[in-house]
C-alpha cells in the first residue's frame, strides 16, 4: 500500500518530465530551423551586396562569408 502511492507519483512525475522534454526538443528543432533559415538569407544578401558593389566599384571585391 505504501509503495503505491509512491509508485503513483513517481509515474505522474516521469510523464510530466517526458512531456517537457517533447516540448523542448520542438521548440528547440523549430529554432534551430529558424536559426538556419536565417542564415542562409544573410548568406544570400551577402552576395547580391557583393555583386552590387562589384558594379559600382572598378576593381572587383569579395567578401568573406564564413558562418560561425
Amino acid at each position: 500500500m505504501l509503495n503505491s502511492s509512491l509508485k503513483k507519483e513517481a509515474v505522474e512525475k516521469l510523464e510530466r518530465a517526458i512531456d517537457h522534454y517533447e516540448k523542448s526538443s520542438k521548440t528547440l528543432q523549430n529554432n534551430a530551423v529558424k536559426l538556419h533559415n536565417t542564415r542562409t538569407f544573410g548568406v544570400d544578401v551577402i552576395g547580391k551586396v557583393e555583386e552590387y558593389i562589384n558594379l559600382l566599384a572598378n576593381t572587383p571585391k569579395e567578401f568573406k562569408k564564413a558562418l560561425k
